[in-house]
């Protein structure tokens, strides 16, 4: 019960402070979510429970990259500038470091 309760606090703080996320902890509890539920509703309708694991992690993988690469809320939508990330993550590696 208690730790339902936890759990419970820690999505609505997920939830409520949206602005202090960045798209990789975005994508990644898009990634978790949306993993639990396909385990837990292939394991609902009969999945043996390895291939209800194997199916929540590679869906729930696959979910979290396409989240991570195309974003995960309308104010932004990056569909008209594919790949932003990419050049924000070449760009940090050219930089040259401070001594």
């Amino acid at each position: 019960m208690w730790v339902g309760l936890a759990v419970l606090g820690v999505a609505v703080r997920l939830v409520l402070l949206p602005r202090r996320r960045s798209a990789g902890v975005s994508a990644a509890v898009w990634g978790v979510l949306f993993a639990a539920y396909l385990w837990w509703g292939s394991h609902q309708v009969g999945l043996r429970q390895w291939k209800a694991i194997l199916l929540g992690v590679v869906a729930g993988t696959a979910t979290a990259l396409f989240v991570y690469l195309r974003g995960s809320s309308l104010e932004r939508p990056p569909a008209d500038r594919p790949g932003v990330f990419l050049g924000r993550y070449l760009a940090k590696r050219r930089s040259p470091r401070p001594r």
